[in-house]
């Protein structure tokens, strides 16, 4: 998350749900600040099993011939340049464990989702996809 109040509320209600976690703030359209983070995960967790790939930015809600460039650059440079920007920093991290799991998602409809789905549709993944985890 880009901010550190919400993204320790996220922390918090993960925590209470009985499971470990740590958030880190970054910015995902700077691939450094990406790849700091991986490295800062994977120091405290010893690896990534799993990517939940939710950044996102919703945009203005305006018609489209007064829409903004710079918004509109922004939705892109988060939305697509920062989910790729994930995907490869982790992808390094996967590959030399021996595999991992990513699930990319539109971030206005993870919003609503709660910690136990979540939960669940990470314990079907290591369950039931046919590649390994590395761990």
């Amino acid at each position: 998350d880009s901010n550190g109040e919400t993204l320790q509320k996220t922390v918090d209600t993960v925590r209470r749900a009985g499971v470990e976690a740590e958030g880190f703030v970054c910015d995902v359209t700077d691939y450094a600040a990406v790849c700091d983070m991986r490295d800062k995960v994977v120091q405290r967790f010893e690896s990534i099993d799993l990517l939940f790939n939710n950044a996102g930015y919703q945009g203005l809600f305006t018609p489209a011939d007064t829409y903004p460039h710079d918004d509109f650059a922004k939705v892109i440079e988060i939305n697509l340049v920062g989910v790729f920007h994930l995907m490869r920093a982790v992808s390094e991290v996967m590959v030399g464990a021996g595999g991992g799991y990513m699930i990319s998602s539109a971030n206005s409809i993870t919003s609503y989702c709660k910690i136990e789905n979540v939960r669940a549709m990470a314990e079907a993944i290591r369950r039931y996809a046919p590649y390994p985890t590395g761990g």
